[in-house]
């Protein structure tokens, strides 16, 4: 973990560092650069932009994620390892793909020896006219003046400098570093932040940039010694890998020196351009041929060239993987929010991590097809919680089958009995030979089954015929309750999937596990522990309900010991067998929340395409490009965010809504039993940046919260223009309001208070014609038929008694479970 806080802690210092432009070429002032190489004295012709610096151009300006993603698109798709760093000295930008990971220096190594050979002249510990003997141990390689001459001869620092950048001169570099010290270079190296450089041998993209931006920054200094080596670095024979293919389009080469190392296969250059950007470009290969690694870094270089100067990139790679069109705002950057984050593998450190798969979830419709709802708000945009469409009549509804479930209570002194938070069912329509499959029973082997999945907190997951309630199967016994909503895989496959979360039953204890199913004959085929030692919270629960990508046969899960992870699955299924495995290969992502010391996620986590948004514990939202398991945006949501997010697609963007609980606020101020302020917040998903936010003040409870606890209705069809809240404990400490809103704008459009307060999440259904209705549960056991447009109560019937759960719908029929140890199908009329 230290080490990968220094190494993030250097990509910061490097962007907070970069955001002006230094004292080269300030202000477009030609004579403030340094002097360039004869070679590329005046301006050359260049060819208009406008005329394609592709075959086909894409405007791509500023859009510095589109850049990543056709870097990382080119740096797989060939053998060999590629690291690259690129920072924008005017601009601030800064990207790196698996810049942070140790490369074989070579000839590069120049540039860190230089650079504090330079130091050491600027602040008078030593000057240029000093001299060294050459040794025969000092010999190495075969080209070069200082190379060639014979053992005894003395030279000068500033001579051995030249020759060990202008001529690549590998015995000048190493009578440098013989006369410096070795460990004292590395020492100065680490000292500005240079984590992976072990000179002579190694170093990284990542270090390379910081060694060029200091010698850029000290050369804008008036009278500084580093004009020498920066003119040195333009007469450099071996850089010209960087302007290979586009040579008409660059006004000056870049300043850089370029590496070999044949016997081991290692190839790298870095530079610096000046132009109308001025920017930084380091690229290192290795485990490649000479010709292929060249060919490679002239195309890189080339895209961060178009990219940087001319705003454009090229079509086929930004369309294959960029999903986000627009910036993201500087707020919610996370090295503006000083984000921390890691990839692990086995336990080991991942750096720059890239799944190399075409990652992109369907449309919320097309995640479950036609069958059923199956997994919380039923898709991965967590917009829905019913699946078809209801005919309503006469607005009424009625209970039509229920039966009895148990409790379990803990040592500590809890109580949990049938359904709680976030307790909704699956309902699965099996595919006939699927379902003759699995170990349902004899009589609805033959039916036309929808079956019900219901996992409850007596510590049972519970399976029922939709239309009359009777047990399809006996349940499958976990023995500890399960508070949130159990997944079926989309694909039809007969695998469940489910978190624990609670750890206790009377005096004995179990640690929570996410745990994977199979529904052929209900055996546990897999399970993660939440004690897991990667974790850096110990908090070990799973509430969170998963999402798998069919596609890639990769399911994703989030825990509250602050860990998303994601496994590929490696299942083997042939539908109609007997049999059914997995073999999962796990990813894990972890992260410290940058505006409290709280993480964990208890909400489950939303899925556009290639990226996943997920609230958590710290009043945090992220987004996180699945791909390459960073972040995207991060943005603060002021407290506790159990409450999951919900993705709206419109013809006016990508939106994203989310609202929190009052916790921590009320647990800072000592446990006050006061109000504190709810926030419910609109977000442009693909920036990060806030649209509106709206504040409602609730009670305080540190056993049962209040604010928002419940997952937002995002309206569509004649609800299309307002979002609907439940709020928990707004107006008293056993009150609650449901609140309409408008889309737009945030403000009221209904809403209806309440005797009794909700953490259930209120559900949407439509008829045939699109007329929709909302679904509403509360403490005090009543569910409520709500016209959506008004916001009038038409119908209400009693469940027994608390509601923490979600309704489940299909068609026309509602399933429910309540404190009351039971489980209803209720009929909407």
């Amino acid at each position: 973990m230290k080490k990968k806080l220094v190494i993030f802690s250097l990509i910061i210092a490097i962007l907070l560092t970069a955001s002006c432009k230094t004292k080269i070429n300030e202000n477009n002032d030609p004579s403030a650069t340094p002097t360039a190489s004869s070679e590329t004295d005046g301006p050359i012709d260049t060819q208009n932009p406008a005329s394609g610096f592709w075959d086909e151009d894409i405007d791509a300006e500023g859009d510095v994620q589109a850049l990543r993603y056709c870097l990382e698109t080119l740096l797989s798709q060939i053998p060999g390892k590629y690291g690259f760093s690129y920072l924008n000295l005017t601009k601030g930008e800064y990207v790196e793909i698996r810049g942070s990971e140790k490369y074989i220096a070579g000839q590069a190594t120049a540039i860190p020896v230089n650079l504090y050979l330079y130091m050491m002249v600027s602040n008078g510990s030593l000057v240029m006219n000093e001299t060294i003997e050459l040794t025969d141990q000092d010999r190495r390689g075969t080209d070069g003046d200082i190379t060639d001459s014979t053992t005894g001869k003395v030279f000068t620092l500033g001579e051995l400098s030249k020759a060990s950048i202008e001529q690549g001169d590998y015995t000048a570099l190493n009578m440098l570093v013989r006369y410096l010290g070795k460990q004292e270079i590395n020492d100065y190296l680490e000292s500005i932040r240079a984590a992976n450089t072990d000179v002579p041998l190694y170093t990284s993209p990542a270090d390379m940039a910081i060694f060029y931006k200091e010698i850029y920054d000290n050369t804008g200094i008036s009278g500084s010694v580093f004009e020498e080596l920066y003119n040195s670095l333009s007469a450099s024979e071996d850089n010209r890998l960087l302007t290979r293919d586009f040579e008409d389009f660059i006004r000056e080469y870049p300043r850089g020196i370029q590496g070999h190392e044949y016997g081991m296969n290692a190839l790298n250059e870095s530079g610096i351009f000046l132009e109308g950007n001025d920017y930084i470009i380091c690229i290192f290969a290795e485990g490649t041929d000479i010709e292929s690694g060249a060919l490679k870094i002239a195309e890189v270089s080339k895209t961060v060239y178009g990219y940087s100067e001319l705003g454009v990139l090229p079509e086929t790679e930004r369309e294959k993987l960029t999903m986000i069109p627009e910036y993201i705002v500087e707020s919610a950057r996370p090295y503006s929010n000083i984000y921390y984050e890691e990839v692990l593998q086995k336990s080991k450190l991942i750096a720059n991590y890239f799944d190399k798969s075409l990652i992109g979830f369907p449309e919320a419709e097309d995640y479950a097809g036609d069958l059923g709802l199956l997994t919380f708000r039923g898709n991965n945009y967590r917009n829905g919680g019913a699946f078809g469409t209801a005919d309503i009549t006469e607005e009424k509804m009625e209970i039509v089958w229920e039966f009895d479930i148990g409790s379990i209570s803990t040592q500590s002194g809890g109580y949990w009995p049938g359904v709680g938070w976030t307790g909704q069912p699956a309902i699965v329509h099996w595919e006939p030979e699927v379902r003759k499959s699995m170990n349902i029973k004899s009589k609805f082997m033959d039916k036309d089954l929808v079956e019900v999945i219901y996992a409850s907190l007596d510590g049972n997951i519970y399976f029922c015929d939709l239309e009359t309630g009777e047990w399809t199967r006996d349940p499958i016994h976990i023995g500890y309750p399960t508070k949130g909503t159990v997944s079926i895989d989309p694909r039809g496959y007969p695998l469940l999937y489910t978190g624990q979360g609670i750890g206790e039953n009377g005096t004995d204890v179990l640690v929570p596990a996410y745990r994977i199913f199979s529904l052929i004959d209900q055996r546990l085929l897999y399970e993660i522990k939440g004690d897991d030692p990667d974790s850096l919270r110990e908090w070990p629960n799973f509430d969170s309900s998963g999402l798998l990508d069919a596609a890639n046969d990769t399911f994703y899960e989030a825990g509250e010991n602050g860990i998303i992870y994601k496994m590929k699955l490696n299942t083997q299924y042939t539908k109609g067998s007997g049999s059914i495995s997995v073999e999962p290969e796990l990813t894990k992502y972890r992260y410290m929340n940058p505006f409290s010391s709280r993480i964990g996620i208890e909400s489950s986590p939303v899925i556009y395409k290639n990226l996943m948004y997920f609230t958590d514990n710290g009043g945090m939202v992220a987004c996180i490009d699945l791909n390459t398991m960073s972040a995207m945006w991060v943005a603060g949501t002021h407290e506790d965010t159990d409450s999951s997010p919900v993705l709206d697609i419109t013809d006016e963007g990508v939106f994203l809504y989310t609202g929190n609980e009052v916790d921590i606020n009320g647990e800072a101020d000592n446990g006050a039993m006061g109000e504190y302020d709810s926030t419910i917040s609109k977000f442009n998903a693909l920036t990060g940046d806030l649209i509106w936010e709206v504040k409602y003040p609730c009670k305080y409870n540190s056993v049962i919260n209040g604010g928002v606890l419940g997952t937002p209705v995002v309206g569509k069809n004649d609800m299309k223009n307002i979002v609907v809240f439940g709020l928990a404990k707004w107006g008293g400490e056993y009150k609650g309001k449901l609140v309409a809103l408008d889309k737009m704008t945030g403000q009221e459009v209904w809403s209806i208070d309440s005797e009794a307060y909700s953490w259930s999440s209120p559900t949407a259904v439509y008829t045939p014609e699109g007329k929709g209705y909302i679904l509403y549960c509360n403490f005090a056991g009543n569910m409520y038929l709500i016209e959506g447009t008004t916001g009038r109560i038409a119908d209400t019937i009693s469940l027994g008694a608390n509601v923490e759960g979600s309704p489940g719908v299909y068609n026309s029929t509602a399933v429910i479970g309540s404190y009351a140890r039971k489980i209803f199908g209720v009929i909407i009329e």
